[in-house]
């Protein structure tokens, strides 16, 4: 099963992004917008995993959250992968994002020291970058957009409280994708 893990966005946030995305959407021609119910941060990919590594990620992954006291984050700045100039992603940046670098960091190294077991394929370097996916470039389409949404301010008025994050299964579909949650993990108390 192809898995991911993540922080979830609560529903007032996701109603804030969709605007977000409505007006971007008005600029920007050749995107595929991530339906707004499935917005989330990835904090690590895991791609193709079997139920034993599901299993084996549990313990780890409750230790990571014992050890990262609850955070609030906001949505602030319009960016693109791999750059303004030539995107492939939409992404808003996370303000402050320290603590959820540090809650990816250390669930990135709780999977690696499982990595020999699963096999999981990770990349080898922490280059985490705090962000929530908006829309990706469509295949074999021309992209059109003024450089200048770069430039204007584009922000959430919430926040986001995360006091758990997820293990989700993605089950890709030709309408898009379908994200299932498999196991949640308390930030401590």
């Amino acid at each position: 099963m192809r898995a991911f893990l993540s922080v979830n966005v609560d529903f007032n946030l996701k109603q804030e992004l969709a605007a977000i995305q409505e007006q971007l959407q008005k600029k920007i021609k050749g995107v595929r917008w991530v339906n707004p119910e499935l917005l989330h941060i990835t904090l690590l990919f895991l791609g193709e995993i079997d139920q034993k590594a599901v299993s084996l990620l549990e313990e780890p992954l409750q230790k990571v959250g014992e050890q990262v006291t609850p955070f609030e984050v906001t949505f602030e700045q319009l960016g693109a992968f791999p750059g303004p100039k030539n995107p492939r992603v939409f992404w808003i940046g996370i303000q402050h994002g320290g603590e959820l670098r540090r809650l990816a960091g250390e669930v990135r190294r709780a999977v690696l020291s499982l990595s020999q077991q699963c096999r999981f394929k990770i990349e080898d370097r922490d280059n985490y970058r705090p962000h929530l996916t908006l829309g990706r470039k469509k295949r074999n389409e021309q992209l059109t957009f003024p450089l200048e949404i770069f430039e204007q301010q584009w922000f959430c008025k919430g926040s986001l409280y995360v006091d758990r994050f997820f293990l989700m299964h993605s089950r890709l579909q030709p309408q898009g994708p379908i994200y299932t949650p498999l196991k949640k993990f308390f930030l401590k108390k």
